[in-house]
C-alpha cells in the first residue's frame, strides 16, 4: 500500500533507509512494488543499532546524490530514527546532525 500512496503524493524517487534486512527479500519486494508504481528507489542499508551521526549523514548524502524526494524507513526503531534524522538534516540544508544536539532541551 505504501508504493501507490507514495506515487499519489507525487514522489518520484525515494530513499529506503534500512538495516539488517538484506537477503530476506523484504527490501527487494518493496523496491519492486515502488518501481511498479513508478517510484524509483535508492537503498541505504547501513543503519547500525542506535544509529550513529555518520549513519544519518551518510543517508542524507545518498539522498542528495540520488536526487531523492522522499524517505521510506523499513525495519525497526533504528532505521526509523536514522530516516528521521536524515530528514531533519535535509530540511536544514545539510547541516551536520551534531549541530542539533541539545536543541529544545529543558531542565526541570
Amino acid at each position: 500500500m505504501a508504493a501507490p500512496q507514495a506515487a499519489a503524493m507525487g514522489l518520484k524517487h525515494v530513499l529506503f533507509v534500512t538495516s539488517g534486512l538484506k537477503g530476506t527479500g523484504i527490501v527487494d519486494d518493496l523496491k519492486g512494488q515502488f518501481e511498479a508504481a513508478g517510484v524509483s528507489v535508492t537503498v541505504y542499508d547501513k543503519v547500525e543499532s542506535n544509529p550513529k551521526d555518520y549513519n544519518v549523514m551518510d543517508a542524507h548524502k545518498m539522498y542528495n546524490e540520488a536526487s531523492c524526494d522522499g524517505f521510506v524507513s523499513i525495519g525497526g526503531g533504528s532505521p526509523h530514527d536514522c530516516a528521521k534524522g536524515a530528514r531533519v538534516v535535509t530540511a536544514h540544508d545539510g547541516r551536520n546532525t551534531n549541530e542539533f544536539q541539545g536543541t529544545n532541551v529543558s531542565s526541570s
